[in-house]
């Protein structure tokens, strides 16, 4: 398993999963909960230090997305 490849596909899926759904960053942020400088973070590929494991449980209540797809290949959604 390598984290990196795994947090990079991670990071890529958000964007897709954002993009794909037609939301901006801010409304993703509502959904998930989390700040809109987070969403930005985290498609720029930088994972803020203390966001958690419950965003993967919030996407998946969000979008019915099981959190291992996010760390998957790149996918499309």
């Amino acid at each position: 398993m390598n984290i990196n490849f795994e947090m990079d596909n991670f990071c890529k899926n958000m964007k897709r999963l954002r993009e794909a759904n037609t939301l901006s960053k801010k409304e993703m942020a509502q959904k998930l909960k989390v700040s809109v400088a987070t969403i930005s973070n985290i498609e720029k590929g930088t994972i803020p230090p203390r966001l958690g494991c419950s965003i993967l449980f919030s996407i998946h209540n969000e979008f019915r997305i099981m959190p291992s797809k996010l760390l998957d290949e790149l996918q499309n959604f």
